[in-house]
C-alpha cells in the first residue's frame, strides 16, 4: 500500500485560505461579534462602578458627563458588533449556540433600554428582535430574566 497515495485524498480536498481569510472569516462570525458585544458592555459596566468609587473621593469632578460620554461610545461600539449578527444566517444560529444566552439576553436589555432612554429606535426595534430571537430560541434557559 502506497501511503503517499492516502494523504494525496485528504490534501487535495483541503481549501488552503490565507492568514487574512481566516482572520476576515473569524471577524465576521456571530460568535467573534457576540462575545465582543457582551465585553463592551461588560466593561462598560465596570467603567460606570468605578466612576461611582472616584465620585464618592473627588466631588469637584462633572462624572455625569462623564459617564453619559462613556455611555454613549460604549454603547454605540458595543452596538457595531451585535450588528452584524444575521439571526436569519443558520451559520450566525449556531455560533450563537457557543454563548452564553443569560450573558447576551442581559446585555441585549442593557443596551435597548439605554437607546430607548436616547430615543435611537432604530436601534431599538434591532435589539428587540434580537432579543425575542434569543428568547425564543432558548426559551427554557432566559424565562425569567429581566433588567430593572
Amino acid at each position: 500500500m502506497n501511503t503517499d497515495l492516502i494523504f494525496k485524498l485528504f490534501n487535495d480536498s483541503l481549501v488552503h485560505k490565507s492568514d487574512d481569510e481566516i482572520e476576515k472569516e473569524i471577524m465576521e462570525s456571530a460568535h467573534y461579534n457576540s462575545k465582543m458585544f457582551i465585553k463592551y458592555i461588560t466593561n462598560l459596566k465596570n467603567f460606570q462602578l468605578k466612576l461611582l468609587m472616584m465620585a464618592s473621593k473627588d466631588s469637584e469632578r462633572d462624572l455625569i458627563s462623564e459617564k453619559e460620554q462613556a455611555e454613549a461610545i460604549g454603547f454605540v461600539r458595543a452596538f457595531n458588533y451585535v450588528s452584524k449578527i444575521n439571526f436569519y444566517d443558520k451559520n450566525h444560529v449556531n455560533d450563537l449556540d457557543l454563548i452564553n444566552p443569560y450573558d447576551f439576553a442581559y446585555c441585549l436589555q442593557l443596551s435597548k433600554k439605554y437607546f430607548l432612554r436616547v430615543e435611537d429606535y432604530d436601534k431599538v426595534a434591532f435589539l428587540a428582535d434580537m432579543l425575542d430571537f434569543v428568547e425564543k430560541r432558548y426559551e427554557n434557559l432566559v424565562e425569567n430574566l429581566s433588567v430593572e
